[in-house]
This record gives structure tokens, sequence and C-alpha cells, in this order.
């Protein structure tokens, strides 16, 4: 859990520069976000967290990223709903989104992306 943190931190902490920082609009801040946290998200599940070894690195990277557009659509439908819809605080807004996507994420990584095969 620790180090899927970290991806959460990069994804936030880009939101938050990008959003409340340098006032970007919030959905073009949350795929930048996103970006970034998934691609040090994909490293970190594969090397530290599940210790999956193959060569096949590029189509699990395809696989992980597919995964993730799911939970993706998921968060940014949460800020649209929260921002646009509520006129919720986009930071809270981010948050529930990203609760949403870290338990969908590590259950696709797990079971999908870095299953190792006995």
């Amino acid at each position: 859990m620790l180090w899927g943190l970290l991806s959460v931190v990069v994804n936030f902490g880009t939101f938050f520069i990008l959003y409340h920082a340098l006032h970007l609009n919030y959905q073009f801040a949350n795929i930048v976000a996103w970006f970034l946290g998934v691609q040090v998200g994909f490293w970190i599940d594969r090397i530290i967290v599940f210790r999956h070894k193959s060569n096949t690195a590029f189509k699990e990277m395809l696989a992980f990223y597919g995964t993730r557009i799911l939970t993706f659509l998921i968060e940014s439908a949460t800020l649209w709903v929260g921002i646009s819809l509520l006129s919720a605080n986009g930071t809270g807004s981010k948050v529930v989104g990203q609760i949403l996507a870290i338990v969908g994420n590590y259950i696709l990584s797990k079971f999908f992306i870095f299953k190792n095969k006995k």
C-alpha cells in the first residue's frame, strides 16, 4: 500500500499544481496527472509490489494503461459530478475519485496484469 501511494502522490500533486496553482482546466489537469501517475505506478507495481519478471514489459504496459483507462473514466466522472454538477471543491472531488481508482487499480493489477503464472 505504501508503494501505491507514490503514484497517488504523483497524480494528486500534479493535479494540485496544474489545477490550483496554474489554474488550468480540471479535466486537462486530471489527464496530465493521470498519465504521470500511471507511468510511475506501472514501474512500481511491476518491480516492487508484484515483483513480476517477464520479457513482456511493453505488452504489460499496454494492458496496464488499458485497465487504467477504465479507472480514469471513473475518476473523471467523479470530478465532473463533484465540480461541474455539485459545485464541490476540486480537491475533495479528486480525493473521492482517487479512492475509487486506487481500489480498482489494485484489483485489476493483481488479477489481470501482474499475475505470475506458476
